[in-house]
């Protein structure tokens, strides 16, 4: 599905393969069913994880669930945000939906968490405070639900006072556990690698990209400079291995990402520090006793 500017538009992939193996996929526009044909000016839409249910946000702070591919509406929020919807995301159960909007964070603004119900949405709170100092103008663009260790967190991309952070909620008690900076200019499109969320990348306004650790929010790849102009979309592939970058210049970039730290090198190389250390104590025992 693709939201366009005066429409939303549903896409069938066909995929054919070739004699020598080669594949290629064609995208075949599907008839728009009458209950999207009068949706426009969606700004952001997401599946859940089963992909029972659509969120869509609009230009006007309106946002919508639709069950699919039924496509009925189960909730019509409006006012759901001050300002237009930057971004939705379920919870890996499909209980949670989180959207950010692009108004100032204030106490009812900013990233607003939602309760599914069967028949309708249920606010639950707004994620006003992401650590910044006092006066800074913050607002929220991106938004992605991860469960890593067991316990699910939210990722939210913020922009304060114009530098890229990125800010990390517990879901259980929506306590904030991190907020680090990301780029220095203003952050404008974030994901979250699979399976297992282990990387978190951001988009910037000035053309770079970069990718951090989700546990620490350390730097693992920083690309400056990876379009000419700000950074649309940032998207990884399945295994996480690759990152994809498409930029308004109309040019897209894919920049390797580093492979998780094994275990057995981890263990590896602290046995092999002990060797070296043992072999250094009995270096010098004998020469302490050579000397007496």
């Amino acid at each position: 599905m693709v939201a366009f500017s005066t429409k939303l538009q549903i896409f069938r992939a066909r995929v054919t393969t070739a004699a020598d193996g080669a594949a290629a996929c064609e995208l075949v526009a599907q008839d728009t069913p009458p209950s999207l044909a009068k949706l426009s000016d969606t700004k952001c839409l997401v599946f859940s994880t089963d992909g029972t249910r659509l969120a869509l946000g609009a230009d006007d702070g309106r946002l919508r669930v639709m069950t699919w591919p039924k496509l009925e509406c189960i909730a019509d929020v409006a006012g759901a945000h001050p300002d237009a919807l930057s971004d939705a995301d379920f919870s890996p159960d499909g209980s949670l939906l989180v959207t950010t909007g692009n108004e100032r964070v204030t106490s009812s603004g900013g990233a607003c968490v939602w309760r599914v119900l069967p028949d309708g949405l249920e606010r639950l709170t707004w994620l006003s405070g992401c650590g910044a100092p006092a006066g800074s103008r913050v607002t929220y663009r991106g938004v992605k639900f991860t469960r890593a260790g067991g316990r699910s967190r939210v990722f939210v991309g913020a922009n304060v006072s114009g530098e890229a952070r990125v800010a990390v909620w517990r879901v259980d008690d929506w306590r904030l556990v991190a907020c680090k900076r990301a780029l220095r200019e203003p952050l404008t499109s974030l994901a979250l690698s699979p399976p297992s969320g282990r990387l978190v990348a951001a988009g910037g306004a000035d053309g770079s990209v970069v990718a951090l650790a989700s546990g620490t929010l350390a730097a693992m790849t920083r690309v400056r400079n990876a379009h000419m102009v700000f950074v649309t979309s940032v998207a990884f592939s399945p295994s996480g291995s690759t990152l994809a970058s498409v930029s308004g210049d109309a040019s897209v970039r894919c920049t390797p990402m580093p492979p998780p730290k094994s275990t057995l090198f981890a263990a590896l190389r602290m046995l092999l520090v002990l060797a070296m250390l043992t072999l250094v104590t009995s270096i010098a025992l004998r020469a302490r006793r050579s000397a007496l």
